[in-house]
């Protein structure tokens, strides 16, 4: 995956499968369908709880910094926190995007990854906060 965090659906909606021009210039059958369905289904709740994570480790450290004199020590393990949980965050949405590549054809895929740089470019659909991927949105 070379798009960055997340690979290429990070520019693409959560449910890309199901939107009608993305299927359609996939060609996607209507097994492939259900088995992307299947797939974000099975990860949708645990990045739903990381995505939690990510942001309640963002906001202690935004506590920390917004005293009046942070400790360094205190900031520091908290950094150490945040990077833990977006990396939780990152593996698990990779995980979920190894999935969807083994449900598409290499040229499906390649197809996919050239509308994730097209949407990205265009800024339909930015990344989440610190430049994590933006997990599909639950449905």
């Amino acid at each position: 995956m070379d798009m960055g965090p997340g690979g290429p659906m990070m520019g693409i909606p959560g449910d890309w499968w199901r939107n009608s021009q993305i299927a359609q210039e996939l060609n996607l059958s209507d097994q492939q369908k259900q088995q992307l369905s299947q797939i974000f289904s099975s990860h949708r709740s645990n990045l739903m709880a990381l995505r939690g994570n990510v942001e309640s480790e963002q906001g202690k450290l935004r506590d920390l910094l917004d005293q009046d004199q942070p400790q360094q020590d205190q900031v520091l393990a908290e950094v150490a926190q945040l990077q833990a949980a977006r990396n939780a965050l990152e593996k698990e949405f990779t995980v979920m995007s190894l999935g969807f590549r083994g449900v598409l054809t290499p040229a499906q895929w390649k197809t996919l990854r050239d509308s994730a740089k097209e949407h990205m470019h265009f800024g339909r659909h930015p990344g989440g906060p610190g430049g994590e991927p933006a997990p599909p949105s639950p449905q």
